[in-house]
């Protein structure tokens, strides 16, 4: 994003500078992450575009008032790639059963190797979300040790 890192500021708005990078590289209706502070622009974009995005994924806790934590954005994360994972394995399986032509970059993928990635994704999202539930700063948060039932 520009203005963050070594990038320098620019007058267009956050959520112009998504828009003309969605459509120049033609994507179609991309899954939004927003990560931590992100989640900002991401909701942002999403309000402004709504027609440029197939999904969006507020990684980070501060839009619904819990504290940040380590294994909430580790168990985020975790699904926004789950979902990336089983979208482009979706579209393998449609464009090939339908004998249409696939996108190119569809043609790095196995759907073995999306079938490892959805399975590893989706244990590792599970494994960060019961160890957040155990840790004790969520524990002294919430008042109870039964969050890990849920």
């Amino acid at each position: 994003m520009p203005g963050f890192g070594k990038s320098e500021s620019c007058a267009a708005g956050e959520s112009e500078v998504i828009a003309a990078y969605i459509r120049q590289e033609e994507l179609d209706r991309p899954v939004i992450v927003g990560p931590s502070r992100g989640e900002r622009y991401a909701l942002q974009f999403y309000f402004a575009h709504p027609d440029l995005v197939g999904g969006l994924v507020l990684v980070g806790t501060v839009g619904v008032g819990i504290p940040p934590s380590k294994w909430l954005i580790l168990c985020g994360t975790m699904l926004a790639l789950f979902l990336g994972f089983a979208k482009r394995h979706a579209e393998i399986v449609s464009t090939r059963s339908n004998g249409g032509n696939e996108r190119a970059v569809l043609s790095l993928y196995s759907e073995h190797l999306l079938d490892l990635m959805i399975v590893t994704t989706a244990g590792v999202a599970l494994a960060t979300y019961a160890l957040y539930t155990v840790d004790e700063t969520t524990v002294a948060f919430h008042g109870t040790e039964a969050l890990v039932y849920t």
